[in-house]
């Protein structure tokens, strides 16, 4: 998500891609998105890590400080943040999906994330799967199935 709100930021720079000759930086690409979709997001690591500690979920606050390093660093990645802030260089079509028994990621941010996103004017489709867990899309069910098609029709709308 930050990414697609902030396309070819100098942040990004050196971020290795793989080809057919391995891997090699590529500057020089446009690295602006049409759309993006978002399945249960960590859209804001900092409130993520208050959460995962407070609900004493070890392996996220170790994920959280091991991938960031440290709070500033996780508080300047948050989606909701820049968008409050106006920093946001793009507002893609964003579709974004929350799992209502999602012990991973509290409904609150992603409200927050939805707010936001409306505030500064984006084209939001949110879905809500309210018996289903974290990335319950990994796996078969009729919710997944519902969820490919949902998809399958965002992507639709916004390659035109």
């Amino acid at each position: 998500m930050l990414a697609g709100f902030l396309p070819n930021d100098a942040s990004f720079r050196g971020t290795k891609l793989k080809s057919d000759a391995g891997f090699a930086t590529a500057d020089d690409l446009d690295a602006s998105v049409r759309y993006v979709i978002a399945l249960w997001p960590v859209s804001d690591p900092a409130y993520r890590y208050e959460y995962a500690k407070r609900v004493r979920r070890s392996e996220l606050v170790k994920s959280h400080e091991s991938f960031f390093g440290d709070l500033e660093r996780m508080r300047q990645a948050s989606v909701p943040r820049l968008l409050q802030a106006k920093e946001a260089r793009q507002l893609p079509p964003l579709f974004v999906v929350h799992a209502g028994k999602d012990a991973n990621i509290p409904r609150e941010m992603t409200l927050d994330l939805v707010t936001s996103y409306q505030t500064a004017g984006g084209r939001l489709t949110y879905q809500v799967y309210p018996n289903q867990p974290h990335a319950f899309g990994h796996r078969p069910s009729a919710d997944t199935d519902q969820l490919i098609l949902a998809m399958r029709d965002f992507i639709a709308a916004n390659v035109r």
